[in-house]
């Protein structure tokens, strides 16, 4: 199912009053494909996540038992 005219408009309004966007940018944010990593809004500001790397260890496996 699809959003008509009027849900669209209720949508777009909601995210200008939460972000403080104007129309045209938030039309545009709306109109992207979906981002490939996750969005934390915060204070109204997408932030974005940065998937954790697992750090290596300092030193290998063999040489802790030396």
């Amino acid at each position: 199912m699809h959003a008509g005219r009027k849900e669209k408009t209720a949508i777009r309004e909601e995210l200008r009053f939460i972000t403080g966007y104007n129309r045209k940018y938030a039309l545009r944010i709306l109109n992207k494909p979906e981002p490939q990593k996750a969005l934390l809004l915060v204070k109204g500001k997408a932030i974005k996540l940065k998937p954790q790397r697992k750090k290596p260890p300092p030193y290998g496996q063999e040489n802790l038992y030396r």
